[in-house]
């Protein structure tokens, strides 16, 4: 047992500098102490600093301490409503609240306290939005007062310092002195995520208690309804020039230190990723619309100019797929580090003991235990390291690649599937019914859309048999046993969705399309969902007992068919409660994802649909046009009730005719002719029946042929008849070019350009100045937002 603190001299040494030595023997004593213990003694450590702080003396010392342990050790901090004044004058120091934005602490004031922290509540909802993108341990400023139960918010805490986060589920209710703490806050972690041996004992209680939490918020909020909102999220890489271009991995840094305006940056899985998102979302004006772009570059231009702060020489890099992984690593661990002049120009020692990876460091892993703890899972429920391959283009020299697969490349992390990037986009819909049957419509559209936004042709310094991330990421996230995958691992190209299940096999990583349709809609047939969903039939039964229809029961249970991942100790469940059903639907991957309302009472507390396909754009114009396309067309098919159904079957036969590579090596020493790959497809579009099904390249389906309007001239006279303008003709006009070929893809460009390189061998290896090259290229296409690099007529 460590040597027990004693407040009162713990007081005494605040009047002089011994603060730190204080601190760290403060924490070592708490280390030594059983849980509730720890909550008496930091409790009461609060008050000690309270009352020192309240005698206007030491503030900053004391605030900076409270919030350290607090934080450190994953309990709420507790601010009375009686020290509302002292709040106040801590944020009046531009030093504090710079502290606890660092901190991620979130202060909520309740409407008695006017005038109080005006500073905060000017900013409360930008950095509400942007902590809850992270899944991390909490901290929480609790502003009460006496008239009122409580009024409170909890955010999540990225630990980004020296600190060791420690995650876990919903605080117990405290009661300390009159103030409420928190009260089953759905996002904060207080205890520990479970080991895995724990977990695996859990697992089925957590099903369960996830699909009583769906049950619950389905029951309460099916009939609700609520306006129509979009927003897109962008994934970028982190770069820095060196003797070569690196990744930085420095995204904690960004996202805790830096200064944004109208963007939530959050981290991604890689360190060297961000993610970047609208404030607030976007509505069905034109306004919108039309400022999409702009905003777009608005975002880019901000990670620039944040980005140099951490990491000198760094720029956002709107890339799949980075090259090649090898050796390719800068760090900067804080701002001090560049803005002092001590920039590294390596990253520290690369370790490989997580990740069990060739390529793939533990370093690279976002520092938040979530990740770390994904990471190992998978590889523990898989039973042994992640494998699987993605065959490499023959060309002339063509040799081994020394793998198990000699002709293919190896995915044996997480980090390499997770460390790409994508452009997703969520709509709040009407209700839930529109929400069900957009899933289905957007289900359909996803591996066009992936085609059509391909741009993933090289990985692990070779070039790729294939065009886009898809199979890249779901061999890296597979925790399938051999059994359950019915062979020892997957390769990539035409095995995909090949394999056959009879209960006890899964067909499909957990990062994969869609498993069935789930609208009720009389345009929904039963016979379209002709493949075996995976499912626990005990969890459907109980969801149907509780009132949900057979349909999202089904949808449901092949969900849960899936082991949680990860999950934390967990208290009892009141309220609105979701954290066992989010952590496992978070851990499907799914091409579209359906969303729960998520309790508030707010305009976007509605039935939303994520679409989860799109590959990312060097430009934000290409990027702009990808998303309006997707929501203007998701627009056209509730006003014109389009039907574009077609057997599941189908749909799983046109993802992997969207990952396939259908030209030669010596193609690209020419202008590139149209894409002539073929996709299932529905004619019939306006008719409720049975499909008339066709098969057709991009061209056809989009652009319309003899007999068959096409997707997007429905599109277009949406936006004449309902938006009644013609500025939009720009967006739609290049998704036009792209089906047509006038524009090749992203993934064309890039295997044209190594290709055409002086350096390239024809050996199918993309050399480390061939690499450098591109990224220099892509920079300066992403700096001149100008879609005409991709005209067909300029194959590299």
């Amino acid at each position: 047992m460590q040597e027990p603190v004693d407040l009162h001299q713990l007081e005494c040494d605040l009047e002089g500098v011994r603060l730190l030595p204080n601190l760290e023997r403060v924490h070592k004593f708490i280390c030594s102490l059983p849980y509730q213990d720890k909550y008496v003694f930091i409790s009461s450590l609060n008050q000690a600093l309270v009352s020192v702080m309240l005698l206007q003396k030491h503030t900053k010392k004391c605030m900076w301490m409270l919030l350290d342990v607090y934080s450190r050790h994953g309990f709420p901090v507790e601010i009375g409503w009686s020290q509302v004044v002292l709040l106040d004058r801590c944020l009046r120091e531009e030093w504090m609240w710079n502290e606890m934005k660092r901190l991620c602490a979130f202060v909520l004031v309740d409407d008695g306290f006017k005038g109080v922290v005006k500073k905060v509540r000017a900013e409360v909802q930008e950095i509400k939005r942007q902590l809850q993108r992270w899944h991390v341990a909490a901290i929480a400023i609790v502003v009460c007062c006496p008239s009122k139960q409580c009024c409170i918010e909890a955010t999540e805490h990225p630990k980004t310092n020296h600190h060791h986060s420690q995650p876990g589920l919903n605080s117990r209710i405290l009661q300390t002195k009159g103030t409420c703490i928190l009260q089953n806050m759905g996002l904060l972690r207080v205890v520990k995520a479970l080991d895995w041996e724990d977990l695996v004992k859990e697992k089925e209680s957590v099903k369960m208690d996830g699909v009583l939490q769906f049950a619950r918020v389905y029951s309460k909020h099916r009939q609700d309804t609520t306006e129509h909102y979009w927003g897109d999220e962008i994934e970028l890489m982190v770069c820095a020039r060196r003797d070569r271009y690196c990744l930085a991995l420095c995204s904690d840094c960004v996202v805790t230190q830096g200064r944004f305006s109208g963007t939530v940056v959050s981290v991604e899985y890689a360190r060297y990723m961000l993610e970047t998102m609208p404030e607030a979302p976007f509505d069905m004006s034109l306004d919108s619309f039309l400022g999409f772009e702009r905003r777009l570059e608005d975002r880019r231009a901000q990670i620039c100019t944040q980005l140099v702060r951490f990491v000198s020489g760094g720029f956002p890099l709107l890339i799949s797929c980075f090259p090649s992984l090898k050796d390719r690593f800068v760090s900067a661990d804080t701002a001090e580090d560049v803005e002092g002049g001590d920039d590294s120009a390596d990253a520290p020692s690369l370790t490989y003991n997580i990740t069990r990876s060739a390529s793939f460091p533990d370093n690279a892993i976002s520092r938040h235990s979530r990740f770390t703890s994904f990471t190992e899972n998978i590889i523990r429920r898989r039973g042994k390291a992640v494998e699987g391959y993605v065959k490499i283009m023959k060309d002339l020299n063509t040799k081994d690649t020394g793998n198990r697969e000699g002709d293919a490349v190896l995915i044996d992390s997480m980090g390499q599937g997770m460390g790409c990037c994508s452009l997703q986009l969520t709509m709040q819909y009407r209700d839930l019914s529109q929400a069900r049957y957009q899933y289905d419509t957007l289900g359909v559209l996803g591996p066009l859309m992936l085609r059509m936004s391909r741009a993933t042709s090289v990985a692990n310094g070779y070039l790729l048999n294939t065009e886009t991330r898809w199979d890249i990421v779901g061999f890296s996230v597979d925790c399938r046993t051999d059994s359950e995958r019915m062979c020892e691992y997957e390769k990539s190209g035409c095995e995909a969705g090949s394999l056959k299940t009879d209960g006890t096999h899964i067909r499909k990583s957990r990062f994969s399309s869609i498993d069935m349709f789930i609208s009720n809609d009389e345009m929904n047939l039963d016979e379209y969902n002709d493949v075996s969903a995976p499912n626990v039939p005990n969890l459907v039964e109980t969801l149907m007992s509780h009132g949900v229809d057979p349909l999202m029961s089904k949808h449901v249970g092949s969900l849960f068919a899936r082991d949680p991942l990860l999950t934390y100790e967990r208290p009892g469940q009141a309220g609105e409660y979701t954290d066992d059903f989010d952590n496992i639907q978070s851990s499907n991957w799914r091409s579209v994802r359906l969303k729960m309302p998520s309790g508030s009472e707010s305009r976007l507390n509605g039935w939303k649909v994520e679409f989860r396909t799109m590959e990312i754009q060097p430009t934000s114009f290409e990027n702009a046009a990808f998303v309006l396309f997707v929501v203007l067309l998701s627009r056209a098919v509730v006003h014109y009730g389009l039907n574009l159904y077609i057997p599941m079957s189908l749909v799983e036969h046109n993802f992997s005719q969207a990952n396939k590579l259908n030209r030669m090596p010596e193609e690209f020493g020419a202008e590139l002719q149209p894409d002539s790959v073929l996709f299932y497809y529905r004619s019939n579009i306006h008719d409720k029946g049975p499909p008339t099904i066709s098969r057709g390249t991009l061209d056809d389906i989009f652009n319309g042929r003899e007999g068959y309007e096409g997707i997007l001239r429905v599109v277009r006279r949406y936006v004449g008849e309902v938006l009644a303008t013609e500025k939009l003709d720009r967006y739609l006009d290049f998704i036009a070019g792209r089906c047509s070929g006038k524009y090749m893809s992203v993934s064309e460009y890039v295997r044209g350009f190594v290709l055409n390189h002086r350096m390239y061998d024809n050996d199918s290896v993309v050399r480390e100045e061939v690499i450098d090259d591109l990224i220099a290229r892509i920079k300066a296409i992403e700096e001149n937002n100008d879609p005409s690099y991709l005209l067909s007529s300029n194959p590299g």
